[in-house]
């Protein structure tokens, strides 16, 4: 429609031009002719024929999609050739026209396709002895990338990377990736190459080295099928693991062992060399020895019997084990031996050979131990008197002097090695003391030291003059009133005594009478101790406490005062009397406030000047013309 507009007004122009003419001649049409269209990826280049523009005239170049999408565009160029950048993977046609003084027509149409640029920033991301992973930059218009190994058939993946597999190690590969876009493609790649890895087994070493064998381990290569394994660069065997046995080599044998992976009908390099030398037979080595039945001057050795020693070398050394004090031959067929004359509280080591002919094991390893503090024993005691004890000892070696002690205090010191006894005296009679002795004496380093503390526990005789004594009888407490009121906790004290030594021992013991007289007193069962909370069986009794206190040197019995009479309860607050004291009206009585373990039930009685008004018995009262100038209570 639009072109036979042109065509009309083209007419009409004409037509006018008939009536007038020009003033001078019209500018000719020129008209192109589209020679090639080239594509690179997502540029075109367009080229076409035409007569020299007249100056300050161009080209208009029209391109057009096809697919996937209907879209045009119009560019310009005073020259007969342009390179653009179009839409990737997209078809188009293009045609071009010149624009001088009258418009130009256009020229022929040629079609083409653009295709997608090579993808950007290929990276080989990881590489194995048979793999390889490459990524690169995603194409957002592709739909997919072909990726062509050495020349091959492409293979199509979706994501922007791909992993070549099922290779071989050392291979020397080109790859190169093309996007594509549905059925367009875009430009390849340049190729790019990689190799897979050819590193063999790495970690080699040897464990379980014996006279005639060893085994033989490494860290393996991921997707080997069996590892070659060579002893000084001859091979030896294949194993399908990562570990070898070793086996019938001759005693203190030493030779350079590698591994290569095997992979199919290739083979990796070889791992680093080791050298692993047979062990030299020779007598085990012992057990470290046990040290037992340690004392402050001796110690036990022993150790496990070995069938092929003739005899054992036992040495004693210092803590460090760097100097021998004492060394011991021992039969083969005897497994134990004692050190004596040792320092005390001093270290040593000991270790045991293996013996046979000239023969002789490595040294075991070394016990420690160390000997004891000295101890002293043989504690008596003797002269026992109401105030006086004498202790002894047994005097031990080395000892520089004495001192002894009373409960944990020292009484006397620097006693002379020579006395062997010490007199306590001014003791309280019937009292238990603890009585110790300690020794100083040089231990093996030449420190003084102190032997542990001994101590017996003993008693002086008893002294019945000094069993307890009453200072301050016990004193009952009541919580309120001055009755004991059923329910109530009574508190009493337990005294105040003299006695040597201290009281060891209370008994307590409620007591209640009737009468109040001492020997009707009895006993209250399960009541014994400072509080008692008051009965109803207590209901008109008096109460005291019996306490007996006892100390070592005898027992007394005393009593506290007695209480009032028990009670069930008692008042708090008065009743009283609300209402006017007139004839005909209303009296009213309040209960009180009461104190009981048990609920109350009231009754009343009226009173006029305190005699009882007959009838008169509940809460309330109604005063009457007989009750005028009483007292109504």
């Amino acid at each position: 429609m639009k072109y036979s507009k042109k065509v009309s007004l083209a007419c009409l122009l004409a037509l006018v031009s008939s009536f007038f003419p020009a003033a001078e001649a019209a500018t000719p049409v020129v008209k192109a002719k589209v020679l090639s269209v080239t594509v690179v990826g997502k540029a075109a280049t367009v080229k076409w024929s035409a007569p020299k523009l007249p100056k300050g005239a161009f080209f208009e170049i029209e391109y057009s999609s096809i697919f996937p999408v209907a879209i045009t565009r119009v560019v310009r160029s005073a020259t007969n050739v342009v390179t653009n950048s179009l839409a990737p993977y997209t078809k188009y046609k293009v045609r071009v026209k010149s624009k001088a003084i009258a418009k130009g027509a256009w020229s022929n149409t040629k079609q083409f396709i653009t295709s997608g640029d090579p993808v950007n920033n290929v990276n080989i991301v990881n590489t194995t002895h048979t793999s390889v992973e490459v990524a690169w930059e995603e194409d957002v218009a592709a739909t997919g990338y072909d990726v062509t190994f050495n020349g091959g058939l492409p293979k199509r993946t979706k994501t922007p990377n791909f992993t070549f597999t099922g290779l071989k190690p050392g291979i020397v590969g080109q790859f190169s990736i093309r996007p594509v876009s549905g059925i367009y493609k875009g430009e390849a790649t340049p190729s790019f190459e990689f190799s897979t890895l050819t590193s063999g087994p790495t970690s080699l070493k040897a464990s379980a080295i014996t006279t005639n064998s060893f085994q033989l381990e490494w860290i393996g290569v991921e997707g080997a099928t069996s590892y070659n394994i060579y002893k000084n660069d001859v091979f030896l065997a294949s194993s399908k693991l990562t570990s070898y046995t070793v086996k019938s080599l001759p005693q203190d044998f030493a030779a350079d062992y590698w591994v290569e992976a095997v992979f199919a009908d290739v083979v990796t390099e070889a791992s680093e060399k080791l050298n692993v030398k047979t062990e030299q037979e020779v007598l085990a080595v012992p057990g470290a020895p046990a040290v037992s039945a340690i004392t402050s001057v001796a110690a036990n050795v022993n150790w496990t019997l070995d069938p092929k020693a003739s005899s054992y070398t036992v040495t004693l050394y210092d803590a460090l084990g760097l100097t021998a004090v004492a060394t011991k031959t021992i039969s083969g067929s005897i497994t134990s031996t004692q050190f004596t004359s040792l320092a005390p509280l001093t270290g040593y080591s000991v270790g045991v050979v293996n013996v046979r002919g000239t023969n002789s094991s490595k040294e075991s390893a070394l016990a420690v131990f160390t000997t004891l503090k000295s101890e002293l024993s043989g504690l008596v005691t003797s002269n026992i008197t109401t105030t006086a004890i004498t202790l002894g000892w047994t005097s031990i070696p080395a000892a520089t002097s004495y001192e002894v002690l009373k409960d944990g205090l020292v009484i006397a010191s620097s006693i002379a090695t020579t006395t062997l006894s010490y007199g306590f005296s001014s003791l309280a009679p019937g009292v238990t003391y603890k009585l110790g002795v300690r020794a100083t004496y040089l231990n093996g380093a030449g420190v003084t030291t102190t032997t542990d503390l001994k101590e017996i526990s003993i008693a002086t005789l008893i002294d019945v003059s000094f069993a307890p004594a009453l200072s301050r009888n016990p004193v009952i407490t009541l919580p309120y009133a001055q009755n004991p009121i059923v329910g109530a906790t009574l508190t009493s004290s337990a005294g105040v005594y003299t006695a040597v030594p201290a009281v060891s021992v209370y008994v307590y013991q409620w007591q209640r009478s009737a009468d109040g007289t001492d020997a009707n007193y009895t006993d209250i069962v399960g009541a014994n101790a400072l509080t008692y909370v008051v009965t109803s069986l207590d209901v008109g009794f008096r109460l005291k406490i019996k306490v007996t206190a006892t100390n070592t040197n005898g027992t007394g019995t005393f009593f506290s005062g007695a209480t009032l009479v028990a009670m069930v309860g008692y008042n708090i607050t008065a009743p009283t009397v609300r209402g006017t004291f007139v004839v005909g009206e209303t009296l009213e009585a309040s209960d009180g406030t009461w104190f009981s373990s048990y609920s109350f039930v009231y009754s009343y009685q009226w009173l006029s000047s305190g005699s009882a008004i007959v009838g008169a018995v509940s809460s309330t009262y109604v005063p009457t013309s007989a009750n005028i100038g009483t007292a109504i209570t």
